[in-house]
């Protein structure tokens, strides 16, 4: 009787043994397959983006990590000294809104092959756009305008993501404001009937140097009213139609519209959906994958929850 009983035991040990087999062939194809779908997924609505420069200091790179890096291109070597530290996940769309942080192609126009810039969003076509000193609380200092397409309502942009401390090159610390942009030494103001514009704006967008005078196409001026002062003749640029206005957060030290005169909104490459401050090299952060990844399944979960949640 007991060899009877021990062959059914082990018939019984052994369909266990393949359920458990079969359970662990099933959850492993499920995740396997889970991560394959979705990494595909992301690969053809998202990107991953490690930034470079200074250009959005205090937003990004706020205490930048140096790395030396060399590249061979043409049979020639060079040495590139980058500064390393944030990076940002981009969702891959043109559909992009006032004061968003955006990608943006500039391959045809840099002798680079592959070269994106990452910029704030500040205008769009049919919007007019100045900068100039005002009056704030009894101190001189430069703010964006803006007067919408559709709109004669002149808007001075507060833009509160300028201030902040930060780090240069060096490794000196020091405070961004809309001070430090208005007094620092590479912006010079441009003075025209008593009103102070940016310099490089200035020159970019209203002064033709061809004929030393004023440019009057896509040029207009209001007067308004700021703080208890009135502003008049103000000299407004018009966007042209299909194209943007975009500047770096960090207005001191960033190559940008105000240089380039503005661009197709076509070459808009995505919008920067979440930072990941420490997350692109081992000498910021031991940990800084950790970054990385939390900030992937936030994207994801975002995601899930944009779509799947209750809309009623």
């Amino acid at each position: 009787m007991k060899p009877t009983f021990d062959y059914y035991k082990d018939m019984k040990e052994d369909k266990n043994s393949k359920r458990t087999f079969i359970w662990f062939v099933v959850i492993l194809s499920v995740f396997y397959f889970t991560i394959f779908f979705t990494n595909l997924y992301f690969q053809a609505n998202f990107r991953y983006i490690q930034v470079n420069g200074l250009s959005m200091q205090p937003t990004l790179n706020v205490s930048p990590v140096y790395i030396t890096e060399k590249t061979v291109k043409d049979g020639h070597e060079t040495t590139e000294q980058k500064s390393v530290q944030d990076g940002v996940y981009v969702k891959l769309t043109q559909d992009v809104d006032y004061g968003d942080i955006i990608i943006v192609d500039k391959k045809n126009t840099s002798v680079k092959d592959d070269y994106t810039v990452i910029k704030r969003l500040l205008g769009k076509e049919n919007d007019k756009v100045s900068i100039i000193k005002l009056n704030i609380n009894g101190n001189y200092e430069y703010r964006f305008l803006r007067i919408k397409s559709g709109s004669n309502r002149v808007e001075v942009v507060n833009e509160n993501y300028l201030e902040g401390t930060c780090k240069d090159a060096s490794g000196n610390v020091f405070q961004l404001s809309y001070s430090f942009w208005s007094n620092y030494p590479g912006c010079p103001s441009e003075n025209f009937l008593g009103i102070k514009y940016e310099g490089s704006f200035f020159d970019t967008f209203f002064w033709d140097n061809s004929i030393e005078s004023l440019n009057t196409e896509n040029i207009s001026t209001y007067t308004f009213s700021y703080a208890g002062q009135t502003y008049t003749n103000v000299l407004f640029y018009q966007i042209e139609e299909g194209k943007i206005f975009y500047m770096g957060d960090n207005r001191a030290f960033s190559a940008d519209c105000r240089l380039t005169g503005t661009e197709y909104n076509t070459k808009i490459v995505g919008k920067v959906i979440e930072i990941t401050h420490n997350s692109a090299c081992y000498q910021n952060s031991t940990f800084f994958w950790f970054e990385k990844v939390k900030g992937y399944i936030k994207v994801l979960w975002n995601k899930i929850v944009e779509n799947f949640a209750w809309k009623g």
